[in-house]
């Protein structure tokens, strides 16, 4: 560092501290921590070169003169473990300084220098804008380690650096993965705004139509991951890595957001911004926006993202970040805790098509797992229905209204049309394109299944769910190994996946390995009564391997459970059909007719029911539901 740059740079600042040079003070939302003498000198030097080994040998000459004479190994703990207790940090799992053994140590938060004020001009002068390359050595944003994502803010008083790149000497950047934001708050209840923010970067991102932006559930893999930039690049399969981080400090926040060629590991953008918190939940999808149109300019020049719906209601937009977090979880409780959080957002907001959306996505994602199709699928229908009457362009309810057509409603045209027009307005969407690849798979439109589940597959490579879907587009494309393969690679992802062993145990129909599968997942996983969808594969498995007694005893028990749980009737008729029981099949299939359940489309193409095709019952079942053609 030059003499020059010494002077101008006045302190430093990472996650809720900053340190003053001059005056040798370390501050903790602007409260001063108590750190002596020598380890302010390690912590200067860490900040100085952050991201950077510096050696146990540099720190010695820099921080304890040749002529001094000390146990310096013990000298040099005894200050980084100074440094750690004031910063409230943890060797075995850092947030700051990271020990790397027998090489030295290294600060890994992002650090924003603090420039002192130029000096004034002795006479006006005309304001002269610096080369690109004098900008970027001003002040510097550093990586985590990775592992955090990014949200920026729009038409605010802000602190505003950056670094640029010139676009001559790399390669044009095709995919990008937006890592999840990380909290620097310290406060865990703060956890819902920071994965909004990372969500709606996520989204805006996935607007541009020549740039694959990875989901979100891939990108969670990565939360607070201390993995290098290029092997996360290569695991997602992206040139680029959004990352960053917030801050909340009193009644102000700052976030630092950067962009990352991950092929490079070079640091091609970054900036930093500072709000009011009376203004943050306004001004958070503003932020992301912000930085989505910086790096689209980059990236896609000339590409406008479309304007997110203006929020104007804080605790609306507070309520629905906090109702999206409980349906990113998924299980039963949290989606009904998202439905409860959606509706005060619309409480406090009526007209925000985006709770309506998100509603919508609640009522379809509880369906025929949690509740019976005709207490969920019409309020399903109803909220995006609403959603779209308010702003007709959000993908996800044209995605929730094509579903409910095509489980419920039995509108195959109506639901292709729909699902088509989700994938059209959200092309960076994986549920949007797995939705409309079960609905091809089921129409029995194998190969065009098999382009939309592998596009989904490229957007979300980690997500068990699409892993699980493309096992389905598979077994009902009459190719099992593919869809065994494809289920195992489920269960590496979630080995506690239920759905996906009962997926498993479906493709194990015809394979003489089942007893020891099964083996294995009983003594595993073991079998509740309320996972109703395996004790049918398992009756169905027991049957076709000629254990009549085991396929009626798992029968008996699904039977039990529908008097305490919800149980797919289709399921129930899959059972009997396996165990040759076709009148009891037929007649489990009528009962699945009249309720509307959501299995129904599936008639055309599984396997299961193969033994009833030639039944009169089924042909005219099956034009009853416009699946004969």
């Amino acid at each position: 560092m030059s003499s020059e740059k010494k002077l101008a740079v006045r302190g430093y600042r990472f996650g809720e501290f900053e340190l003053e040079l001059k005056s040798g003070d370390l501050r903790r939302q602007g409260r001063k921590v108590k750190l002596q003498e020598q380890p302010f000198a390690v912590l200067r030097l860490l900040l100085e070169h952050p991201a950077e080994v510096i050696s146990k040998e540099e720190l010695q000459n820099s921080i304890w003169p040749s002529n001094t004479f000390v146990d310096f190994d013990h000298g040099l703990h005894a200050a980084v473990a100074r440094v750690r207790d004031a910063l409230g940090d943890s060797a075995e799992r850092p947030r700051f300084v990271e020990t790397l053994q027998r090489r030295g140590y290294r600060f890994i938060a992002p650090v924003e220098e603090i420039l002192a004020p130029p000096p004034p001009s002795p006479e006006p002068t005309p304001e002269i804008q610096p080369p690109l390359a004098e900008v970027s050595q001003r002040t510097r944003i550093w990586p985590i380690g990775l592992g955090i994502a990014g949200a920026a803010l729009l038409a605010m008083v802000a602190i505003v650096t950056g670094t640029r790149w010139h676009h001559a000497d790399r390669e044009p950047i095709r995919s990008v993965a937006v890592l999840p934001l990380l909290n620097l708050s310290g406060d865990a209840g703060k956890e819902y705004l920071a994965d909004g923010v990372t969500d709606e970067l996520i989204t805006d991102l996935a607007q541009l139509l020549n740039l694959r932006v990875i989901s979100r559930t891939s990108a969670m893999h990565y939360k607070r991951s201390t993995l290098p930039a290029r092997q996360i690049g290569r695991e997602l399969n992206v040139d680029a890595l959004v990352e960053g981080s917030v801050v909340l400090t009193d009644r102000r926040v700052r976030i630092t957001a950067q962009l990352i060629d991950a092929r490079t590991d070079r640091h091609l953008w970054a900036h930093t911004y500072e709000q009011t918190l009376d203004d943050i939940l306004i001004a958070q999808a503003e932020m992301s926006h912000a930085i989505a149109s910086e790096i689209s300019a980059k990236l896609s020049p000339g590409h406008q993202i479309r304007t997110q719906v203006e929020r104007t209601n804080p605790q609306a937009h507070q309520a629905y970040l906090k109702a999206r977090y409980f349906l990113d979880r998924g299980d039963e409780s949290s989606l009904r805790k998202a439905i409860d959080t959606f509706h005060q957002a619309l409480d406090s907001d009526p007209q925000d098509p985006q709770s309506y959306a998100g509603l919508s996505e609640c009522f379809i994602s509880l369906d025929d797992f949690y509740a019976p199709p005709n207490e969920v699928m019409p309020e399903a229908k109803s909220a995006a229905t609403r959603a779209l009457s308010l702003d007709d362009s959000l993908g996800e309810a044209h995605t929730v209204l094509g579903a409910v057509r095509f489980l419920y409603e039995w509108d195959w045209p109506g639901a292709e049309l729909e699902l088509r027009r989700g994938v059209e307005l959200e092309p960076g969407s994986s549920a949007a394109h797995s939705w409309y690849a079960f609905y091809l798979a089921n129409m029995g439109r194998s190969g065009e299944a098999l382009k939309e589940i592998e596009r989904a597959d490229e957007i979300d490579p980690l997500s068990a769910i699409v892993q699980m879907n493309a096992g389905w587009v598979h077994y009902v494309g009459r190719r099992n190994d593919r869809a065994l393969s494809q289920w195992r690679e489920t269960l590496q992802l979630e080995p506690d996946f239920a759905l996906s062993h009962s997926s498993i145990w479906v493709a194990y129909l015809d394979d003489s390995n089942f007893d020891q599968y099964l083996a294995h997942t009983a003594r595993e996983h073991p079998l509740d009564d309320a996972d109703t969808l395996r004790l049918a594969v398992l009756s169905a498995n027991y049957a076709r391997h000629g254990d009549r007694a085991q396929a009626e005893a798992y029968l008996a028990r699904l039977k039990n459970a529908k008097t305490r749980y919800y149980v797919c009737d289709y399921e129930l008729a899959t059972a009997y059909a396996m165990l040759g029981n076709r009148d009891q099949a037929m007649e489990w299939l009528d009962k699945g007719y009249r309720v509307h359940s959501s299995c129904m489309p599936n008639l055309k193409t599984d396997p299961r029911l193969d033994s009833l095709r030639s039944d009169d019952r089924f042909k005219v079942l099956l034009h009853s539901l416009h699946l004969d053609s």
